[in-house]
């Protein structure tokens, strides 16, 4: 798995930040646009992206997950009362882990050049349960979906959802023992099937989890 060389520490106007090397390559988020037809391979490509990031042991060096969670639970502005002990209710319960996360695993943060891709911005890396990553993934994937009720948003929105879909079926295609009992963000069918899962777009599930 590439990722450019880390450099030093740096200060500007009073906010901390790491330097990179220098990577003259496309984001993979900027590459889908408009071209549709190519989304299934891009969705494949980041799941086994982040699929090999997972099979990587997370060092003593990069701080627990539980604990990074943990923290921004208990220091997020505005947050009910009610909604943070839920939540820290929820993460005392989650099972531990000691794989590589990234944190902020998305498509603008994996560059492409020439059929190679590098996952850019480290900052937020822990080591914990693959799990939790990937659900931080869909959560990001679904974020951006716009609310405007335009017929060129809804068509985007739809591409999006299919986009999470085959990298979640990618994803456990490549990690099985990883899949969870239910669905990750409520995509463990095809957006737009019905409660048994059928949507007749079965060239969607062959695209996701073709060897």
């Amino acid at each position: 798995m590439a990722a450019p060389r880390p450099g030093d520490i740096v200060e500007i106007e009073g906010r901390l930040g790491l330097e990179y090397e220098r990577f003259d390559r496309q984001p993979m988020g900027d590459a889908m646009a408009g071209r549709s037809l190519q989304l299934p391979r891009f969705a494949r490509q980041l799941a086994e992206l982040h699929v090999a990031t997972h099979n990587t042991p997370g060092v003593p060096d990069i701080p627990p997950l539980h604990e990074r969670l943990m923290h921004k639970i208990r220091t997020v502005k505005d947050l009910p009362r009610t909604v943070q002990e839920a939540s820290l209710h929820a993460l005392a319960e989650m099972p531990q882990g000691d794989r590589l996360c990234h944190g902020d695993f998305h498509p603008l943060n994996v560059l492409l050049h020439q059929g190679r891709a590098a996952v850019i911005d480290w900052v937020d890396a822990t080591r914990g349960n693959p799990l939790a990553d990937v659900a931080r993934t869909v959560v990001l994937m679904q974020g951006v979906e716009s609310q405007a009720a335009d017929t060129k948003a809804r068509i985007e929105q739809l591409a999006l959802r299919w986009f999470t879909y085959i990298y979640l079926c990618r994803y456990f295609h490549f990690a099985p023992a990883a899949r969870p009992s239910i669905g990750v963000g409520g995509l463990s069918s095809p957006p737009g099937g019905d409660e048994r899962g059928n949507s007749g777009a079965e060239w969607v599930v062959a695209s996701a989890c073709q060897a």
